[in-house]
């Protein structure tokens, strides 16, 4: 028997926002869209990147932040009632329309599962939290009330998403309370945007490209890192061509006013280009070209961006933390360095730059990886996977 669900969607962030988890958001509204069920995300516009046929399904509210979990600006409890406040009026408004919602999918344990669970107790609603990392190793750290309303979500919760094994393994750390059996483990699929044609990103043929990708320029990405070590290398190799994507989500563009002083300290504003905002097309593009791509993350919060750049058979240098080391094998579908040292990332470039034998091994790596473990990440496998999960929970609270 086919069960149609009635599924809200919560993204982490404004759906402008380029990040790994609202990405993700995107893809899972679409693809449950496309079979059948029915499907309302909530966000503060309709980005463009959705399928058209779609965007009425889309619940604007204008009080979301950009982002829920910040680290280097400070949100005011007023912020954050204006957002709760937005959340559950377009819960309310969804309720009275279909009647009942199945399920409320929470992206981030904060300020937006928060309020689902609220409305859950309510109403009677189930509530799944996805958490991705950034919730549980930064928002909880981040004030008081941040931390209790993770716990609160937590607790509250139907069910808890992790992407990896290792956010599963901190959650219980966290939380003694939480039963194991409440986290299931589903991986973020990579996103099939990246493979379409996109815009020409023009270089010279003869040119090196090194490229990262973020959502955000915020110190725990470890850009400044890769800029340090990219003037050292820069001398031996001029041809070499730094691209740093992304945007800066702090209005005063702090973050990408202290990197920019940053490459003028180093005489650097002909060797490093920053590309702002790409489509996910666009991503795609930056990595075609890429010759080495570069993942300097200083914390352990999921990379879907680190998968993307292993499905495209790049060569990729990522820091040591936890998290990378989960998806590369140092040497052979990756190479790893010490996390925040400017100088053994320099000498792993450099090293790729020299050996083309060991750049073309790595290049092999990456595409065994992806026939094997990387299956897990693709689109398919993945959404079956969480539509199994719905669809017990629906189950279990009939």
């Amino acid at each position: 028997m086919i069960i149609v669900m009635k599924i809200v969607i919560i993204p982490s962030a404004d759906l402008l926002y380029n990040s790994g988890s609202v990405i993700y958001a995107k893809i899972l509204f679409e693809y449950l869209l496309n079979e059948g069920h029915d499907v309302c995300m909530i966000g503060a516009c309709i980005p463009n990147d959705i399928d058209a046929r779609y965007k009425e399904k889309i619940k604007v509210k204008k009080n979301l932040l950009s982002h829920p979990i910040v680290d280097d600006r400070i949100i005011d409890n007023m912020q954050y009632f204006k957002m709760g406040s937005d959340i559950l009026e377009a819960l309310i408004e969804i309720n009275k329309e279909w009647g009942k919602i199945d399920i409320i999918n929470a992206h981030y344990a904060s300020i937006n599962s928060y309020a689902a669970v609220l409305f859950g107790e309510f109403v009677k609603t189930s509530i799944i939290v996805s958490s991705f990392g950034r919730d549980i190793n930064i928002g909880y750290d981040s004030c008081d009330l941040m931390k209790k309303m993770i716990e609160y979500s937590y607790k509250k919760a139907d069910k808890i998403i992790v992407p990896d094994l290792m956010i599963k393994k901190k959650i219980l750390k966290s939380f003694s309370s939480i039963n194991a059996d409440k986290i299931e483990n589903c991986p973020m699929p990579v996103d099939e945007k990246i493979y379409l044609k996109g815009t020409l990103i023009k270089c010279k043929s003869d040119n090196i490209i090194i490229s990262t990708i973020n959502s955000c320029f915020k110190s725990d990405k470890g850009i400044d890192c890769i800029i340090l070590a990219f003037s050292k290398v820069v001398k031996k190799f001029p041809k070499c061509k730094l691209f740093i994507a992304g945007q800066d989500d702090n209005e005063e563009k702090n973050n990408y006013l202290r990197l920019k002083k940053l490459i003028e300290q180093l005489h650097m504003e002909k060797k490093v280009f920053f590309t702002n905002f790409l489509s996910r097309i666009n991503v795609g593009r930056l990595l075609d070209i890429t010759d080495i791509f570069i993942d300097a993350r200083i914390n352990g919060n999921f990379s879907s961006v680190l998968i993307e750049a292993e499905f495209k058979h790049k060569p990729i240098i990522a820091s040591d933390n936890e998290m990378s080391k989960r998806i590369i094998e140092d040497g052979k579908n990756g190479v790893l360095f010490k996390n925040g040292n400017v100088n053994d990332l320099e000498q792993k470039i450099v090293k790729l730059l020299v050996n083309t034998k060991w750049k073309e091994r790595l290049i092999e790596g990456t595409k065994l990886w992806c026939a094997n473990e990387g299956k897990e990440y693709e689109v398919d496998i993945c959404m079956k996977k969480m539509i199994e999960i719905f669809k017990k929970i629906v189950k279990q609270s009939v």
